[in-house]
């Protein structure tokens, strides 16, 4: 089996990311996943999906999945019930 070298790059070191669930309230994961990527070594772009939410620390939410840009990655910080 071979390893595709963009599908291998584009997992460890992504262009864009993308949380769906980020939030603003500080008990769930989503605040905290957005947090550490705004704080950490991550050059890309950060895109927070919430229908709820206007900014997510301060990254302007957006409202729908269907809305997004092409990303490389993206992290679910949803309830279970979805």
């Amino acid at each position: 089996m071979q390893i595709v070298p963009y599908a291998t790059s584009s997992l460890i070191k992504p262009k864009g990311i993308a949380v769906i669930g980020g939030s603003n309230d500080a008990s769930k994961p989503g605040v905290k996943l957005v947090t550490n990527l705004l704080g950490g070594s991550f050059s890309g772009d950060i895109y927070v999906v919430n229908p709820n939410e206007h900014k997510v620390p301060c990254l302007v939410c957006i409202k729908a999945v269907a809305d997004l840009p092409p990303v490389d990655l993206a992290i679910l910080a949803i309830p279970v019930k979805y």
